[in-house]
């Protein structure tokens, strides 16, 4: 069951999260199931499809030197806010 909206509204840029998410599976030939991942990470953008994460952020914010994933809020299992 994807995660209740109201649980995002919580969530804001910069803070730290660690979400739980389904991911795709590619499989040649076959039939796959999505599998759980986890991301933690710094929120850097959310809109009311999707939260992008940051787990690499350079200290003079070059978006060159970003490790991020954004993920679907329809996959997202659960959302915590962590401290810093």
């Amino acid at each position: 069951m994807p995660i209740q909206r109201r649980s995002l509204q919580k969530i804001k840029p910069k803070d730290l999260v660690e979400v739980t998410f389904l991911d795709h599976v590619s499989t040649v030939g076959g039939v796959s199931e999505p599998i759980m991942c986890r991301v933690i990470g710094e929120v850097i953008a959310m809109d009311k499809q999707a939260i992008c994460t940051a787990s690499w952020l350079s200290m003079d914010n070059e978006a060159h030197n970003c490790d991020s994933h954004t993920i679907l809020i329809a996959t997202i299992k659960s959302i915590k806010k962590l401290k810093r």
